[in-house]
């Protein structure tokens, strides 16, 4: 008798369970609501054949960190149009060498995400613009460079307006420096 009670009110549990979470499921359909972004559409998924989506770091991070007080700045930050080259001055303001490991851009999306994940309204997204990371030693203070936005490009991407921001990693961890593209 005691086995019939428990086994039907394990089934009443279970039942009205069912019953309460199938009200809170939506459809595929109803979350992919906006087709202008492709993001939305395909749902974010971490792409782990892609290498552009990692970020390297020097096994020493952190270590050493008063050796370290870097600047950098953009030749330019506001582009009409998509560059062929951006300019940069990298400088570690304290005199001492360091190492870097190339640079990774990102794009900044609006409503990146299907809206289960309404707590992310936004956010920066990497672009297929890679190249190897390899750590190199910089044995001065101070670096002058060009980075061909061409160049590295894995996949067929399209600069569109917006804004971006490149990521350089250095001894003491990644720096971020931001530009803008305000027309195709």
């Amino acid at each position: 008798m005691k086995k019939k009670l428990y086994f039907r009110a394990a089934a009443f549990v279970l039942g009205a369970a069912l019953l309460l979470f199938s009200g809170c499921q939506t459809s595929d359909t109803e979350k992919q609501t906006d087709t202008t972004n492709p993001l939305v559409l395909t749902g974010w998924k971490p792409d782990a054949g892609e290498p552009w989506n990692f970020t390297p770091t020097l096994g020493n991070v952190g270590e050493d960190a008063e050796k370290y007080d870097f600047e950098i700045t953009l030749e330019q930050t506001v582009y009409s149009g998509v560059p062929d080259s951006i300019s940069y001055t990298l400088v570690n303001k304290t005199g001492e060498p360091f190492y870097t490991c190339g640079e990774f851009i990102e794009k900044a999306y609006s409503n990146p995400f299907p809206p289960y994940f309404d707590e992310v309204s936004a956010a920066w997204i990497r672009i297929p613009y890679y190249r190897t990371p390899i750590w190199a030693y910089c044995p001065d203070s101070e670096v002058d460079g060009k980075i061909v936005l061409s160049q590295f490009l894995e996949e067929d991407f399209t600069f569109t307006p917006g804004d971006y921001r490149i990521i350089f990693f250095l001894s003491d961890g990644p720096h971020y420096v931001y530009f803008e593209i305000t027309e195709p």
